[in-house]
């Protein structure tokens, strides 16, 4: 049996199409973002807002710490698996998420409905988000606004005026 090895072009031209779907530039994929962005009643329902909202920060390749487990989570399978362990209805099982980093994340402005109720979050970093808008921004300041101690925003190219406008509702 004779394996083979890619050529050089093949490789180039695999390491392209992944930067050019890591940066979100072809046609059509937006609904592949906005399937990652979903905010689902029924899971928000079925495990809680904060736990709703790590899945989401963690499926969009973002990064989220609760307040009650040191580990600081990047891996969807990790999440759900420690999160299982849980019993929201015991209260030293009841964790709130404290910190979203979203640093290079596919977070878009629809996905910020997640921070609906979080009662815990105090740290929120969007960074190279390529996708992320001012609606989201919005959404973001309406519901922790008064909670977050550090809001950390960069790079994100299609915040505008408009959406740094609702900050003010930050403290």
């Amino acid at each position: 049996m004779r394996i083979s090895v890619p050529s050089r072009n093949l490789m180039q031209f695999k390491d392209n199409m992944a930067r050019v779907i890591g940066q979100q530039d072809i046609p059509g994929l937006r609904w592949l973002l906005e399937g990652f962005n979903i905010y689902d009643k029924e899971r928000v329902k079925e495990v809680g807002p904060d736990r709703a909202a790590a899945e989401w920060i963690v499926r969009c390749e973002g990064s989220v710490k609760f307040d009650r487990i040191e580990d600081v989570f990047t891996d969807y399978n990790a999440l759900i698996k420690r999160c299982a362990e849980l019993d929201p209805r015991v209260p030293a099982d009841d964790v709130r998420v404290v910190l979203i980093d979203a640093t290079d994340s596919c977070v878009t402005g629809y996905g910020c409905k997640h921070f609906e109720n979080l009662r815990g979050i105090q740290e929120v970093r969007f960074v190279r988000c390529r996708n992320l808008h001012d609606w989201g921004l919005e959404i973001m300041a309406d519901h922790v606004g008064d909670r977050l101690q550090l809001l950390e925003i960069n790079s994100c190219p299609r915040i505008t005026e408009f959406g740094i406008k609702h900050l003010h509702r930050c403290k």
